[in-house]
């Protein structure tokens, strides 16, 4: 679930009875319910979402497949702004910008070569351009989310620790980067990423389990 800015809404993925297809329901605290996509789509065979945030009280964002759609104004229709079928890129972990300018995203592409997915963290303006990649990896990074000041980026390291990294190895690290500083390649280092530590000063690891790996990070 994802409060609204305001804490009067809650935006939920729920099964509308479709198997493994979800759809977004927003409720105000007395349980009524305000909006729910994409059934009012209408046309499309596909309801599953992957990911969600709020804009403002009243707009939300939301992802399904390789589509990012926006919404002003709850119960009217969604608005592709962006697709990232050219990327063979899914989308995951929306997180929108305290200002709401931007939304920072896990982008999933196939890795044919290695027969598996590769996923890293991209920021795109809320319009849906200036797509830029922030982290590279031969292996993961996901989940991030902004600053409260909206400049810096907390995200999951899930490979093996990065050279001259004190992460030690299969613990999904926590990194804080500045999104505008380009592009961090893991796979050389750590480079300007601050690794978040424990009070004992051991980097924390973002899971105990795998059954809690994609589980989203929360910044306050």
């Amino acid at each position: 679930p994802r409060l609204s800015p305001d804490d009067s809404r809650v935006m939920v993925r729920e099964s509308p009875g479709l198997g493994d297809d979800y759809a977004l329901r927003i409720y105000d605290w007395s349980g009524a319910q305000l909006a729910s996509y994409p059934e009012i789509f209408g046309s499309l065979d596909s309801t599953n979402i992957d990911s969600w945030d709020w804009i403002s009280n009243d707009a939300v964002l939301f992802a399904q497949d390789h589509q990012l759609y926006r919404v002003d104004g709850l119960g009217n229709q969604p608005q592709a702004i962006a697709s990232f079928a050219d990327l063979d890129a899914f989308v995951y972990h929306l997180d929108v910008s305290p200002d709401g300018s931007r939304v920072a995203m896990t982008l999933t592409q196939t890795r044919a070569n290695v027969g598996g997915r590769s996923n890293h963290v991209w920021v795109m303006k809320i319009d849906g351009s200036g797509l830029t990649q922030v982290t590279t990896s031969t292996t993961r990074e996901d989940s991030p989310t902004w600053s409260p000041d909206g400049t810096h980026l907390a995200f999951r390291f899930g490979g093996s620790a990065p050279p001259g990294s004190p992460i030690p190895d299969n613990c999904p690290a926590i990194l804080i980067v500045t999104p505008s500083a380009g592009l961090i390649d893991l796979d050389a280092g750590i480079g300007s990423a601050e690794v978040v530590v424990a009070s004992d000063g051991r980097p924390v690891c973002a899971r105990e389990a795998a059954a809690t790996y994609n589980s989203d990070i929360g910044w306050r």
